[in-house]
């Protein structure tokens, strides 16, 4: 395996959602006109061959696999497998790169860390077409690049997560490689999945068991208060809907900030 080919790999996963795909890969294709990019795209979808069409026509993707899959966690574990570069950075379908973030620029600012431990940048979160900073979440694995010899040596995404897989992997990941956070906007995160929008109790009880299986809630007086805080989030949101629920949440937290429509000079101000 040649690791020399790319500067990084990027695992694009997707199902049955080619416009969210085609935004991910319009994305990708510009920042590859400066730097060699390996583009895996899994695609699990079972209602047509919709997004492998899109995969197929975009001119960015090497590698593509299509077929069913076991859930979000089995497909990056796919993807992983075609990686070829030293660094990886994992993308779900419908996020791209950050207004004004320069790839080729920033693998070359951090060339000395990239690849050997994970460098972690900051993300602009999507509602819609409204554009959210937060100052007090920790990184998302949109704007972290991991070392791929760290995975193999620590090991892939546990697929007996349905939640909080993505945090057990990015524990172990800074555990055995360390991390360094660059005040730098990577990546834009569509807002609204099972992490931060539980639906129904069912949900609450699978945030609370992965919660309870990497080790984040121990003691029962935490199991009760994150039972209770997820129980009133999911009675809010079946209530008013998520998009009501998050920009009430978001006005009571200083922590978050909604960008103006198009503004540059936000995410710029924001560093």
């Amino acid at each position: 395996m040649d690791l020399g080919t790319f500067t990084l790999s990027i695992v694009v996963i997707c199902r049955d959602n080619a416009d969210e795909l085609r935004t991910t890969l319009m994305s990708a294709t510009e920042q590859g006109k400066n730097t060699p990019l390996q583009t895996i795209v899994i695609d699990g979808s079972v209602l047509g061959d919709d997004c492998a069409v899109v995969a197929q026509s975009s001119g960015i993707v090497t590698d593509l696999v299509s077929e069913p899959d076991q859930g979000i966690y089995d497909a990056m574990n796919k993807g992983i497998a075609f990686v070829r570069a030293r660094t990886v950075l994992f993308m779900n379908s419908g996020d791209r790169f950050a207004p004004g973030f320069d790839l080729a620029a920033f693998i070359e600012r951090n060339k000395g860390d990239l690849g050997k431990t994970v460098v972690a940048g900051r993300t602009i979160f999507r509602l819609g077409s409204r554009r959210f900073l937060c100052t007090a979440l920790p990184p998302v694995h949109q704007s972290m690049f991991f070392p791929k010899d760290a995975i193999d040596q620590l090991g892939v995404y546990r697929t007996d997560l349905r939640v909080a897989a993505d945090v057990d992997f990015i524990d172990r990941m800074v555990s055995g490689r360390g991390m360094r956070r660059v005040e730098e906007f990577v990546s834009e995160f569509q807002l609204g999945g099972l992490s931060t929008a539980p639906r129904n109790f069912n949900h609450v009880l699978v945030l609370l068991n992965d919660a309870k299986a990497v080790g984040r809630v121990k003691s029962l007086k935490g199991q009760l208060k994150l039972l209770l805080t997820q129980a009133v989030k999911m009675g809010a949101v079946r209530l008013l809907g998520f998009e009501r629920t998050f920009l009430i949440v978001a006005k009571t937290k200083s922590s978050w900030c909604e960008l103006e429509p198009s503004s540059q000079s936000q995410v710029q101000a924001a560093k």
